[in-house]
């Protein structure tokens, strides 16, 4: 059976970076064959904070990561 992380409404902005960095760490932890995040990632202005968030999981996993946007990622 696979492993697959799934999490949303992250709103970082709102949410701290270095919370939304324990949540990366947890999960790269538990060592899934993918992640899915389901939207609400970011607050506004997304395109400073999308990247932040985005490298966050990069640097931390190897899976592949599903993206779907959310209304406060457009």
């Amino acid at each position: 059976m696979a492993l697959v992380a799934v999490t949303s409404d992250l709103h970082l902005g709102i949410t701290t970076l270095r919370s939304v960095q324990s949540l990366v760490d947890d999960i790269a932890a538990a060592s899934p064959e993918a992640v899915v995040l389901a939207g609400d990632l970011v607050e506004p202005p997304v395109t400073e904070r999308l990247p932040i968030l985005l490298e966050l999981f990069r640097k931390k996993l190897t899976c592949p990561i599903a993206i779907c946007a959310g209304n406060h990622d457009l």
